[in-house]
């Protein structure tokens, strides 16, 4: 379980990708202790997609692991409509003039039945034909600038599903974050409700938090209008706009772009990175990178040899970016065994599998699975059969020694 949080590198996106994953040990403990407070904001149900599929550098409209059913990507959407077959992700604001209206627009149905429809025993392809074509719109950063800055200021976890399609969601990781947080202040206790698979499974969230970086500066929030509040001093945003927009059938909904679509312009994201923390997922483009104190190295595909090397560039704290565009550095991972694993296949954006001897193989057939672990002060380290990937003075090799890495997830 992968999510982000603000770390101390400069770039488009002052955001890092950080863990969900679970070991409370004392190494924290100390740092942990100096949080007083702990507020939880639960808000309305929303898709992941629905807020942030545009953000760089996380699991959104940018996932070269979508699952693909009958031989397309999800992201194509069966439809019942004589003007497309398919319908693609897409803004709900295209036209501006619905800004208002889709705040308070039913976009469909929360209930089990048409979710467990669209789920549809995970081929995930009936959400138009079984819930609405709006439940498959989404809004960008100039909809939703508050949501946007607490992500990029604090965190957001782009693997934080819940476990049941339905009304009821559970949450499970903020419980045990809490439990954490109560043993290191010396006021232990222990959710007897939790289930001893959640428990195993769930990540505690500690992972989140770069203790041993701090930023202590304040973040910068979205300078958002303050919500509308009636007589009686109750916020009262919603009804207003119901009355206004949708008084009676049917409703002022944006019109479906049946037929008006491409998959450049329905799959657009923003560009940028994001540092990831904790165990590695699927549903990124990443960059393996490691550093001293003028340079970055990071692990590159050489088109030519279809070897694996590394490029050397300058290090420029004021624009990360600069470092992280090249494409030859960008490849994603395909994980082996079940969703916990920690084993993968690395593959190139050229389409290229890794093989342990550092060359790259058309075919997965003929590819090595790597073990990546995530240490939470040093990094990741990937491994094959007890060693190690690491930089050499002239390339890419294996070590017996430990060497770490920096990931970061990019959007470019």
């Amino acid at each position: 379980m992968v999510s982000f949080s603000k770390v101390p590198i400069a770039g488009s996106l002052m955001a890092s990708t950080v863990s969900a994953s679970t070991t409370a040990a004392s190494a924290y403990t100390d740092k942990f202790t100096d949080i007083k407070h702990i507020v939880y904001f639960m808000q309305e149900n929303r898709g992941f997609d629905h807020y942030f599929g545009t953000m760089a550098g996380v699991r959104g409209f940018k996932d070269p692991n979508i699952v693909v059913t009958d031989g397309k990507p999800v992201w194509y959407q069966p439809t019942a409509s004589n003007k497309a077959e398919y319908l693609l992700p897409w803004y709900l604001n295209e036209d501006p003039s619905y800004a208002q209206s889709t705040e308070c627009m039913i976009a469909g149905s929360n209930d089990w039945t048409p979710n467990h429809n669209s789920w549809n025993f995970g081929k995930i392809n009936g959400w138009v034909t079984n819930n609405t074509a709006w439940s498959w719109g989404h809004l960008k950063r100039s909809d939703i600038p508050t949501h946007f800055s607490i992500v990029e200021g604090w965190t957001l976890s782009d693997m934080y599903q819940e476990a049941v399609i339905g009304n009821l969601s559970h949450f499970g990781g903020l419980l045990l974050f809490l439990e954490q947080w109560a043993k290191a202040v010396g006021k232990e206790f222990t959710i007897k409700e939790m289930n001893p698979w959640r428990r195993k499974h769930m990540s505690n969230l500690v992972n989140m938090f770069d203790f041993e970086h701090p930023l202590l500066d304040i973040p910068a929030i979205a300078n958002s209008s303050y919500p509308h509040i009636d007589s009686q001093g109750n916020y009262d945003g919603y009804s207003l706009c119901t009355e206004k927009y949708y008084p009676s059938l049917p409703y002022s909904r944006p019109p479906v772009p049946y037929g008006n679509q491409t998959e450049k312009d329905s799959l657009w994201t923003e560009t940028g990175h994001k540092q990831l923390r904790g165990q590695l997922t699927e549903g990124r483009y990443l960059v393996f990178q490691m550093s001293d104190r003028e340079h970055r190295y990071a692990l590159a595909f050489n088109e030519k040899s279809k070897t694996l090397t590394y490029t050397s560039k300058h290090a420029h704290p004021e624009n990360v970016d600069i470092e992280l565009e090249d494409e030859t550095q960008r490849f994603y991972v395909i994980q082996v065994g079940n969703e916990f694993s920690q084993n993968f296949y690395i593959k190139s954006v050229y389409g290229y599998y890794l093989h342990y001897s550092g060359q790259f193989h058309k075919t997965q057939a003929e590819a090595s699975v790597f073990t990546i672990i995530y240490d939470r002060q040093l990094g990741y380290t990937i491994q094959h059969d007890g060693s190690f990937v690491c930089k050499t003075r002239s390339s890419v090799g294996f070590c017996k020694d430990a060497h770490h890495f920096n990931i970061f997830s990019v959007s470019y």
